[in-house]
């Protein structure tokens, strides 16, 4: 699995200024059971140190159905595209 996350900058430092995640899943064209399990630790883990997160994964394909399979969209900030990520990202400030 190709890795992507990027972090947003300072003019969107989450809480306590601290840099913003957004986790990039939409070239992804296959999601592991395993590919899935580290994102949630990952997100798991931001989210305790009080970073703001998003995870973007496209509405339709493979990895969608696998995120909605397991039920990863209720428990991960899931967005469908990068720009309402961010602005999602913008007001957890």
């Amino acid at each position: 699995m190709r890795k992507r996350c990027h972090t947003t900058g300072s003019d969107s430092a989450g809480p306590g200024g601290r840099t913003a995640v957004l986790v990039d899943l939409c070239d992804l064209r296959f999601l592991a059971v395993t590919g899935a399990d580290w994102v949630g630790a990952a997100v798991g883990e931001l989210t305790d140190q009080g970073r703001a997160v998003a995870v973007v994964c496209t509405a339709r394909g493979p990895v969608w159905r696998i995120v909605t399979l397991l039920g990863l969209d209720r428990r991960w900030p899931v967005h469908h595209d990068i720009a309402r990520a961010a602005a999602a990202l913008g007001r957890q400030r």
